[in-house]
């Protein structure tokens, strides 16, 4: 269920990734581990560091000149939330990436890479979590 190749996008490609490297490896076990790890990480990051993920974009980075850190947020999840309904119909394609996303979330702890990107992969797990209604 994804759009025609002509409209392939980052959350398409992000999906298809997700699927190749998650495999099968998906168990009750590892996805109740992973979220209770995912909520302690999500504490861990302020909302500048997630201020400062959401100026990568330059439609945020020019919207949020006035805005105050809560607000470049919220505005870069409901930009991030429109791109990915735009683009993924399939909650199971959403599913795959927020599993990844938990994944690579269970190595924050020995892992730089994640710790660099952790308010990143907090965003694009709140976006797919909400889509997918494992979030409410």
């Amino acid at each position: 269920n994804y759009k025609p190749a002509s409209k392939v996008g980052g959350w398409v490609i992000a999906s298809k990734i997700a699927c190749l490297i998650q495999g099968d490896r998906e168990t009750l076990a590892i996805s109740h581990a992973a979220a209770s790890n995912a909520v302690r990480v999500s504490r861990l990051v302020t909302v500048d560091e997630l201020r400062d993920v959401c100026t990568f974009d330059q439609f945020i980075h020019s919207e949020s000149a006035t805005q105050q850190s809560h607000s470049t947020v919220a505005l870069f999840l409901e930009h991030l939330t429109s791109h990915c309904c735009d683009e993924i119909h399939s909650n199971e394609a959403v599913e795959s990436i927020l599993n990844l996303v938990l994944l690579l979330l269970l190595r924050h702890d020995t892992c730089e890479d994640v710790q660099l990107h952790r308010g990143t992969l907090i965003l694009i797990g709140i976006v797919c979590g909400h889509r997918s209604g494992r979030i409410t």
